[in-house]
């Protein structure tokens, strides 16, 4: 098993308080042949000499500077140079446990999967509370025609995050993430489903996301923030409509306009509230013939009927 070698990708935006533990919970695996690649994606704080301090300490690291582009951006420079068999995305303010890597490279090898997936740990710092996010108990194993319909009805097991997945690199082969500030994760998690041809869970919590003050959970709901969510459904629909994922194309059509409605309905700025209305009257428009008022989930005609009253 350790011929295969495995790309760990971390990129680093102003976390120092948090990329030291990171990067040793990484370079503490069991699993010991790594490639490390650290993508600064120009943090502002103390971050960039840190990276370079790492190198100094451990040989299997890299690492990447360059100018502010977000996660996505970051992300997509380590897959264009990275040489692993496998690859594996680590977000440096969390943390992984020791045998994070092989545990998930053994389920890909004893069961020939492309994806494995492991169960995620919610750690809050400012209530020091913890909780496992992913619910399954035993080994899963989903291969065929199966997989993105199974990922996308059951998202709180799969998840949106590339995080808690080893992947083959075949993966990434002719896919990168989009390039925006946030929210990159859900533009992409179908399409990895659908170019694996097996995926296995494997029921151990092995990935540790920190919520933190400045952790994505905790932003603020501004105009960059609500484009991106908006985009991705952007990617997802025209990803199902393209590959003619017909079982696919309606349900993420109708959560496209109810998330619409209901940022709209929460937010307080006359102007990010334009934005989400422009967007939903371009939508209507756009996929008029997949879902109308007439076909609409009741739920979704009352939420109709409020965006055309207000």
């Amino acid at each position: 098993m350790e011929e295969n070698l495995v790309s760990v990708i971390i990129p680093v935006y102003n976390v120092e308080k948090y990329l030291d533990k990171c990067v040793e919970s990484v370079i503490n695996q069991t699993y010991k042949n790594l490639e490390i690649i650290l993508v600064d994606d120009g943090s502002p704080d103390a971050c960039p000499q840190m990276c370079d301090n790492w190198v100094k300490k451990d040989k299997r690291i890299k690492v990447i500077h360059k100018q502010n582009g977000g996660q996505g951006s970051a992300r997509n420079m380590a897959l264009d140079v990275c040489k692993g068999d496998y690859i594996c995305f680590v977000d440096s303010d969390d943390f992984v446990e020791p045998d994070y890597v092989q545990e998930l490279l053994s389920a890909c090898l004893n069961n020939n999967a492309d994806i494995a997936i492991c169960k995620i740990r919610n750690i809050n710092e400012s209530t020091y509370t913890q909780k496992d996010e992913t619910p399954f108990s035993s080994s899963i194993s989903v291969s065929g025609n199966n997989i993105v319909y199974d990922a996308y009805t059951n998202q709180s097991l799969y998840s949106h995050s590339p995080c808690n997945k080893l992947y083959k690199k075949f993966i990434f082969e002719n896919l990168r993430f989009p390039e925006i500030k946030m929210c990159e994760d859900s533009a992409i998690y179908l399409q990895t489903f659908h170019a694996a041809k097996k995926i296995v869970a494997v029921p151990n919590t092995l990935y540790n996301y920190i919520i933190h003050s400045g952790s994505t959970m905790h932003r603020a709901m501004t105009l960059e923030r609500i484009e991106s969510i908006l985009k991705n459904y952007d990617y997802n629909i025209n990803f199902v409509i393209k590959n003619n994922l017909k079982s696919l194309i309606y349900p993420q059509v109708v959560a496209c306009l109810n998330n619409c409605v209901g940022l709209y309905r929460n937010e307080k700025s006359k102007k990010i509230k334009r934005y989400i209305k422009n967007c939903y009257k371009n939508y209507r428009k756009k996929y008029k013939n997949i879902v109308s008022f007439k076909n609409a989930p009741l739920k979704l005609k009352l939420k109709m009927i409020y965006m055309k009253i207000f």
